[in-house]
């Protein structure tokens, strides 16, 4: 999802919303009479900002919720407004537009997604008034995204373009290339001489990109101190080997120490079957000696001594 109104508002990437700004109100600034198509229209700012003058906008874009997100912006506007915008969720190049024709068409961010812009391209020439206008921006040179498809420069958009729209201007906007056009009478098979003014602004602004860029490789460098890295490194290294040799000497001493403790377990069950085999020949003794008295006992009570005593005393031949 795109959140090119967030952006425009300052609510994301504040960095960016100057440029943002710069790029929404050049193209609304190019929007002619009355009915205006606005391809990939994403959050709606730029619809939004026309509507308010007095365009009717139709606004599509393939996301569902990107055109969700519009909506509950066109809800904020005035009733005046809102009559006169109009988000859809819809594929381009599918969507059947009938006898519809408009006088302007905006397809701002667009081309750069797609394997074959030229198909969109040639289905604005012939949803174009003839004398209609084409607003067109793309990405200037590489501009890293997952989606993007192509990477654009002066001549290949132009080349893209020039079957089908007479280009009446072409501008440089910060990251962007802009184009306005009109459609052509007939499709040429010749593309046209590229006007020098075009090349010129090209070249300035390619000057000015890569002077920033420069300056900023030449910053980075300056802020990175090699010599501390390399110090940083080396000590960063021997703290991770250090370290190494400690988990190494610690993992020696939980091996012996789980050595020991087996030997201690050993030991400890060894004495548990000891004492258990001394509880059961203690249990054998008492039980014998309960066996004796409870004998002795029996013999005394049935009268048993006298006869005992007899014996022991005629064996000692004491009585006859």
């Amino acid at each position: 999802m795109d959140f090119i109104n967030d952006v425009y508002f300052g609510k994301l990437y504040p960095s960016s919303t100057a440029k943002a700004r710069e790029r929404i109100h050049w193209i609304c600034q190019r929007v002619k009479m009355t009915d205006v198509l606005d391809v990939g229209c994403s959050q709606g700012i730029t619809d939004i900002l026309i509507a308010r003058e007095g365009f009717h906008v139709y606004g599509v874009d393939i996301s569902k919720e990107t055109i969700a997100s519009a909506n509950t912006y066109r809800d904020a506007e005035s009733p005046e407004v809102q009559a006169r915008l109009k988000f859809e969720a819809a594929d381009f190049y599918q969507q059947d537009f009938g006898d519809q024709k408009f006088d302007t068409i905006i397809m701002s961010e667009v081309l750069e997604h797609l394997v074959q812009p030229e198909r969109f391209i040639e289905k604005s020439q012939r949803l174009l008034k003839d004398d209609g206008v084409f607003v067109i921006t793309v990405p200037f040179g590489i501009m890293d995204h997952p989606d993007h498809k192509g990477t654009f420069y002066l001549l290949n958009i132009m080349e893209l373009l020039e079957p089908y729209f007479d280009i009446v201007e072409a501008s440089i906007i910060h990251e962007w290339l802009a184009f306005t056009a009109v459609k052509s009478k007939v499709k040429k098979s010749i593309p046209t001489q590229v006007d020098r003014n075009y090349v010129r602004d090209l070249e300035k602004n390619m000057q000015i990109r890569e002077r920033s860029l420069l300056d900023t490789i030449e910053k980075l460098k300056n802020n990175l101190d090699l010599k501390k890295f390399e110090t940083e490194t080396k000590d960063l290294k021997n703290k991770i080997w250090k370290r190494d040799n400690s988990i190494f000497a610690l993992t020696e001493t939980v091996d012996q120490l789980r050595a020991d403790l087996s030997q201690a377990n050993m030991a400890i069950l060894k004495l548990k079957a000891e004492a258990i085999m001394s509880d059961v020949e203690y249990m054998k003794d008492i039980n014998h000696s309960r066996n004796v008295f409870e004998k002795t006992i029996q013999i005394y009570k049935t009268g048993g001594v006298k006869r005992i005593i007899y014996k022991i005393l005629k064996k000692l031949k004491l009585r006859k």
